[in-house]
């Protein structure tokens, strides 16, 4: 039999409803929301099942390609400012770690929004204080370039 390459590929993988591969994603965003919801819960935080969802889009945003609007953003902000303030009291996580984490997310979640509503979400990002966070971490890791650029666009 002749070999021979198509230039586009027909068939990947079964693609149906029931496939094992939709419900193993279905049982792996449960467990993954039960996870959120226990280490929020050992927070002390108080949360609603729209929190974990949205929670859970702030963790994953790229592979769910998902683009904050203000809306989300709003959410965003003050949602990372809970659980840094939770976590001052809690004392569950080594600072400043766990504030840096929560900064890198508010970052991407800015710069994911920046698709669509451009410097608006650069701006917000200015403004909050967890900005200052992500700014020292930048240092810290040594991301001179990358500074400097950040620098220039914040006098605009």
């Amino acid at each position: 039999h002749k070999l021979a390459t198509l230039p586009e590929i027909l068939v990947r993988r079964r693609m149906h409803g029931g496939r094992i591969t939709q419900e193993k994603a279905h049982r792996m965003k449960d467990r993954r929301l039960a996870i959120y919801a226990a280490q929020l819960r050992t927070l002390g935080v108080t949360f609603t099942d729209i929190d974990l969802e949205h929670h859970l889009r702030l963790r994953s945003m790229r592979k769910l390609k998902f683009r904050p609007d203000l809306v989300y953003l709003d959410w965003a902000e003050a949602w990372l400012q809970r659980l840094q303030e939770a976590n001052r009291h809690a004392q569950c996580y080594p600072e400043p770690a766990f504030s840096d984490m929560l900064s890198r997310f508010w970052f991407k979640a800015c710069r994911y929004a920046s698709a669509d509503i451009r410097w608006t979400a650069w701006r917000r990002f200015w403004r909050s204080p967890l900005h200052k966070i992500t700014w020292q971490g930048l240092r810290r890791l040594g991301f001179p370039y990358t500074i400097s650029l950040l620098q220039e666009r914040k006098k605009l």
